[in-house]
């Protein structure tokens, strides 16, 4: 349907029926955005100790790798020339990843299609998040402000992940819907 469907004798469009029909057309995409939102939330539910673990060994590893002398202080903290650093859920990307899941999610393709890619998406989100955090250590060591080093850094990281996701998305899902409906009543009709 269109707006044009939607005009009085007078040939005026309903002002009340472009709200709706903008919603109806976009059902799809503000459905994935309430499933971004919400599982967003539910990641900063749990507490992500072993991810955190990996996170801070992986940057602990880096930077004795960088030879930045360093060591573990606890389960998310590391010190890396005497400077701390602690992290959190955040730090894990755990939060973008499982918040893309409904945006990368391929209605068109199989289970072990979406999982496959899934899978590519976690280890592609991990290596950059591993090389963000020890970029941020790097200029902070050298003498960088933490509110730049990090906090400039990781918004600059957070815009390139969406932009990627973006650009890789995938939602077409009303017409998805339509084809796979109209795919049932022809293979109703045959049979």
């Amino acid at each position: 349907m269109d707006a044009t469907t939607n005009q009085s004798v007078s040939g005026r469009i309903s002002a009340t029926s472009l709200p709706r029909e903008w919603l109806w057309r976009r059902r799809d995409v503000l459905c994935r955005a309430g499933l971004v939102i919400l599982f967003a939330i539910a990641v900063h539910q749990l507490r992500w100790e072993t991810l955190r673990f990996i996170t801070s060994e992986t940057v602990l590893r880096l930077s004795k790798f960088l030879n930045i002398r360093g060591s573990r202080v606890s389960l998310d903290v590391i010190e890396l020339q005497g400077q701390q650093f602690r992290y959190g859920t955040s730090c894990t990307f755990v939060d973008v990843f499982i918040a893309s899941i409904p945006i990368l999610w391929n209605v068109k393709a199989s289970l072990s299609q979406n999982v496959a890619r899934g899978i590519i998406a976690g280890t592609a989100l991990f290596l950059f998040n591993s090389m963000r955090l020890e970029t941020a250590v790097l200029l902070y060591i050298h003498s960088v402000p933490w509110t730049i080093a990090d906090g400039l850094l990781g918004g600059c990281s957070y815009f390139i992940v969406w932009l990627v996701i973006w650009w890789q998305r995938t939602w077409c899902l009303v017409e998805a819907l339509d084809e796979a409906a109209s795919d049932h009543t022809k293979r109703g009709r045959l049979g």
